[in-house]
């Protein structure tokens, strides 16, 4: 499991607890500076992130999700996530 702490631009904190083999994400715990509508959003993006791996497309896809379920986040964006675990 690796923690990571990012600062958002901005001056936001993102917390990330995630388990990474090699670019493969095998869970992650997303915690921080935010505000996310629905509550369950945070949910349901860890639940999707399980099993993506970090390539080009994966800003792409995370952005397509987010706004395929109508969630909105303040706070920080699918960059900010690729960014910290990168």
């Amino acid at each position: 499991m690796k923690q990571i702490i990012y600062k958002v631009p901005g001056g936001k904190l993102l917390k990330l607890k995630a388990h990474l083999d090699g670019n493969l994400l095998n869970g992650i715990e997303i915690r921080g500076d935010f505000f996310m509508y629905p509550e369950d959003g945070v949910m349901k993006i860890q639940d999707f992130l399980v099993g993506k791996i970090l390539d080009e497309q994966f800003v792409n896809n995370l952005s397509e999700f987010i706004m395929s379920e109508g969630i909105e986040v303040f706070g920080f964006g699918a960059q900010d996530i690729y960014d910290a675990l990168t």
